[in-house]
């Protein structure tokens, strides 16, 4: 679907407060949920715009996991570890390297108590 934040912020252009959200549907899932070490939740987006008296508009564009799948992605593009508390290999078990999520890990969900 792409960033959720265009279409949310296409509605507060026109004086509307935004409001949208994707669910993964029948897509891989890649997100633990709390306490847990396996894949059962999709990233499931959601995206808040509002009008405002300045140039732009206020969005909030965001991933109910800690952190989009794609900057993982990148990080391992990369060769650079992530930080803790992101991730989780297939073990359950915290870990720096990106390739774990590859390699059957867990993305953490959104407001973890890490």
């Amino acid at each position: 679907m792409g960033r959720l934040g265009w279409y949310s912020a296409r509605l507060a252009e026109q004086g509307i407060i935004g409001f949208v959200t994707a669910d993964s549907g029948r897509a891989p899932k890649y997100v633990a949920p709390h306490g847990g070490r396996s894949r059962r939740l999709g990233t499931n987006p959601l995206s808040f715009a509002f009008p405002a008296d300045v140039d732009g508009q206020v969005v909030l564009d965001m991933a109910t996991s800690t952190v989009a799948r794609g900057k993982i992605n990148v990080a391992a593009a990369r060769g650079e570890s992530i930080p803790t508390g992101w991730l989780v290999d297939k073990e359950g078990k915290d870990t720096t390297d990106p390739r774990a999520l590859a390699n059957g890990g867990a993305l953490l969900p959104f407001g973890a108590d890490q």
